[in-house]
């Protein structure tokens, strides 16, 4: 029973996200329609800072599910702080503005690679 109440914790933790995430979209919406620069900064934030943090789960996830009791809703707590706590910006701005800018350059010549030859000429 506890594998299946596990599982059952593992999917309502990724809808809740994905809900989050509906609502970081729509939100960002919002900001853009605003045209206020700082409603566009804040949900940039969330979106560069969620985009790290999903990435890291792919390799977290199925260890940390194990280890760390309440970590389904350790997650959604996380995204919810990101998306409605200026979460974003507290990790942005202090520890992931200077990792970006020092690897700005080896990025940009990253996605360069994954073009198509045809879009790079």
């Amino acid at each position: 029973m506890a594998g299946g109440g596990l599982a059952f914790r593992y999917f309502l933790s990724n809808l809740l996200i994905k809900i989050l995430t509906l609502c970081g979209g729509y939100k960002s919406y919002e900001a853009c329609k605003s045209e206020e620069p700082e409603k566009m900064k804040t949900w940039l934030h969330f979106w560069i800072v969620f985009t790290v943090w999903t990435f890291l789960s792919v390799f977290l996830d199925s260890m940390l599910y194990y280890i760390v009791p309440l970590y389904p809703e350790l997650r959604v707590a996380f995204v919810a702080f990101l998306a409605f706590g200026e979460g974003a910006k507290k990790i942005y701005e202090p520890h992931m503005e200077d990792l970006i800018t020092k690897a700005e350059k080896l990025i940009k010549e990253k996605i360069a690679e994954l073009k198509p030859k045809e879009a790079q000429e």
